[in-house]
């Protein structure tokens, strides 16, 4: 069985990343390690702030 490299896909998994960090500030956007920290951080955010909206959207509307 020949040897398969994986180079393609790890270039593909970080460019997917690297695009979701687009507008952060400095390295969070350039170096994938820094950014896939900074994106994972992020969703979390949104995640969190998509429930709270809905929480106070009950309240007052």
């Amino acid at each position: 069985m020949t040897r398969i490299k994986r180079g393609f896909v790890a270039r593909k998994r970080r460019k997917k990343i690297i695009n979701l960090a687009k507008g952060f500030v400095g390295s969070h956007s350039r170096i994938f390690i820094a950014a896939n920290q900074q994106v994972m951080k992020s969703g979390r955010y949104s995640y969190f702030d998509r429930r709270k909206k809905k929480a106070t959207s009950d309240l007052y509307g």
